[in-house]
């Protein structure tokens, strides 16, 4: 063979060999045994569970890192009850909430006969089994067994508290897929009752015997329950009444509590709130006062408890 024809295979070989390969969306997603995603869904500005399981470190008379609570522990703590709890809860509104699946993963067929079309399983989940199967075993399963692992890293109390969140997780989908409604009221004790509850345990809390935590707790439930509901119509009568009952027994609380700063500080976050009710305005223009008098609360309670 002519040195020209061998020069030429051989730089033919080479180009072949280092060409760039063609990538496919899902080349990439297969590093990993259970694939991850973190967003920003709104800003942070705004009670969400991380806020309340500050507050709820707060209420214990506590400091995240350096008081009873570790920074280990507040690490684990708010990725639980924030990202994972709130990946969790998102399966209640099934595939409305969840990132779009490739072809691939929804078009996956499942050989098992009680998933088949006409099956048990098939009435039960209704007409979009094929819809609603890789939602269940692709994010709902995983989804549980991380949540669970990293619980079970914060001991007994915090997977206590993940079974509440799991269970009130399938509460919402009953809800939301046979009431058709939304369920404001299990929205409120997934972002502040539970958080809260579980921060205040882990850091050193007694929930029985500290004084107001677990009242000032339940109110806020009420309270987000009542924003929740404003939140989607401005004038909701029962809205407003949850959020004037709750207020006025936060109030109550903190007098009984012999917090005056705090209560100062409360009423002065809570003022705006009462501001967009009385204009008719969307109170999730003034999100970032529920944060504030929601941490005052908790900080009232923690004084009195220390």
């Amino acid at each position: 063979m002519p040195s020209g024809s061998r020069s030429r295979r051989w730089r033919g070989m080479l180009r072949n060999a280092l060409r760039p390969l063609a990538t496919r969306r899902t080349d990439l997603s297969t590093s990993a045994s259970v694939n991850a995603q973190f967003w920003l869904g709104e800003m942070p500005w705004r009670p969400t569970a991380a806020w309340a399981a500050l507050a709820g470190v707060l209420a214990a008379g506590s400091m995240p890192v350096t008081g009873r609570i570790t920074w280990p522990m507040t690490v684990l703590l708010f990725l639980l009850v924030d990202p994972l709890w709130g990946a969790v809860w998102r399966l209640a509104a099934g595939r409305a909430e969840q990132l779009p699946l490739h072809e691939r993963v929804i078009g996956g067929q499942f050989w098992l006969p009680y998933l088949a079309p006409d099956s048990p399983a098939a009435h039960l989940f209704g007409r979009n089994t094929g819809d609603t199967l890789p939602v269940l075993f692709r994010i709902a399963f995983p989804t549980v067994v991380v949540t669970l692992l990293v619980a079970s890293a914060l001991g007994v109390p915090a997977l206590v508290f993940t079974g509440l969140a799991i269970v009130v997780t399938l509460f919402g989908w009953i809800n939301t897929r046979r009431a058709h409604t939304a369920p404001i009221f299990l929205h409120s004790v997934m972002t502040v009752g539970l958080p809260w509850l579980l921060a205040s345990l882990l850091a050193g809390a007694t929930l029985t015997d500290a004084r107001g935590l677990t009242l000032m707790a339940a109110l806020w439930v009420v309270h987000q329950w009542g924003a929740g509901r404003l939140a989607r119509v401005a004038d909701d009568v029962l809205g407003l009444a949850l959020l004037a009952a709750a207020d006025v027994l936060i109030g109550a609380v903190l007098i009984w509590l012999q917090t005056p700063l705090w209560l100062a500080v409360w009423f002065a976050c809570a003022l705006p709130t009462w501001f967009a009710v009385a204009q008719r305005t969307s109170v999730r223009r003034v999100a970032l006062w529920h944060v504030g008098a929601l941490l005052a609360c908790a900080a009232a309670v923690g004084q009195a408890v220390i």
